[in-house]
């Protein structure tokens, strides 16, 4: 059985694309596509339900999809953070 070189091209441009975006859904914000901070296939699909409304300390594992998240304006950064 051969696989089309199309089909081989298209799955490796989705894969590449899927690793350069979070699909974000929860929160109120229906879907929202944002870009990662770096490339990686963990983290595509992020709930924002499971961000909301905890301390940040607890999420420093999640620290690369906070950041892209409040890049991306899904999430609001804490105003202690934005203080001088």
């Amino acid at each position: 059985m051969r696989v089309p070189v199309k089909t081989l091209v298209l799955v490796a441009v989705l894969i590449v694309v899927a690793g350069f975006t979070h699909v974000v859904y929860g929160g109120g914000v229906g879907v929202t596509v944002c870009q990662k901070d770096g490339w990686s296939l963990g983290d595509t699909f992020v709930d924002l339900d499971d961000y909301i409304g905890k301390p940040l300390i607890s999420q420093l594992d999640k620290a690369k999809v906070l950041r892209a998240m409040f890049a991306c304006g899904t999430l609001k950064r804490p105003e202690f953070l934005d203080r001088d």
